[in-house]
């Protein structure tokens, strides 16, 4: 027998450093009952532009690890270090793993690789390597992209960490959302999912629907402690 914590409404608490074109539309399409955003920068170096009343804005006077950890940057569960300056987003993305920050992803535009980063478990993105894999997947795979960009249609991973739906069949799944099992990821296999598959503990799984039944889900499974 599992233990069964307690559920609680959890939300994935997410920090953006810097206040850019980038991280602004970022921020507001990721707010929702899943996603608690915060935003902090330094107003010398921001854009103008007025967020969501649903986006928390901390205004700082610089980056300092002090200040950040007074701030609770470090208590969440997600920080993205996309400021213009990558030796900011370096710097405060090893802060953030300094303090345990469990996913921590940081801009990068001078360079696609740094050993310092990926040693600490740091994920790594740039402008330039993303529209390069976003424009060789509009050549080659078109209908694809629309799934991955379509709100309604795009694929979704959820882990399995509720004990309550440990060796459960998906034909007795009791979530009646709108929700489509595409593939589970169990170890290093890729099952393809049918009435009879049973769900594992730790499995991830890749689903469809519309947003609001895969936040719901995503509640229900992931973040049932």
């Amino acid at each position: 027998m599992f233990p069964i914590p307690n559920e609680v409404g959890r939300r994935i608490e997410v920090s953006m450093i810097g206040k850019n074109q980038l991280t602004i539309p970022i921020a507001q399409n990721l707010t929702s009952q899943l996603y608690d955003v915060s935003l902090y920068y330094r107003k010398d170096l921001s854009d103008s532009r007025k967020l969501s009343d649903d986006i928390t804005m901390i205004e700082i006077a610089d980056y300092e690890e002090d200040l950040l950890k007074r701030l609770g940057l470090f208590e969440r569960d997600i920080v993205v270090c996309s400021t213009n300056d990558d030796h900011i987003n370096k710097s405060v993305a090893l802060m953030a793993k300094k303090h345990g920050v469990k996913r921590v992803i940081c801009r990068l535009e001078s360079t696609n690789e740094d050993p310092t980063l990926k040693h600490q478990g740091i994920e790594v993105f740039s402008n330039y390597l993303s529209n390069k894999i976003l424009l060789k997947s509009l050549i080659e795979t078109p209908n694809m992209l629309n799934l991955l960009s379509n709100v309604e249609t795009s694929l979704y991973e959820i882990q399995m960490l509720n004990y309550q739906y440990e060796n459960i069949q998906l034909r007795n799944f009791p979530f009646g959302g709108d929700i489509i099992f595409v593939r589970i990821i169990r170890d290093n296999d890729s099952i393809v999912p049918h009435g009879d598959t049973q769900l594992r503990y730790k499995d991830r799984l890749i689903v469809t629907g519309t947003k609001e039944y895969v936040d719901e889900l995503k509640q229900e499974l992931e973040f049932y402690y």
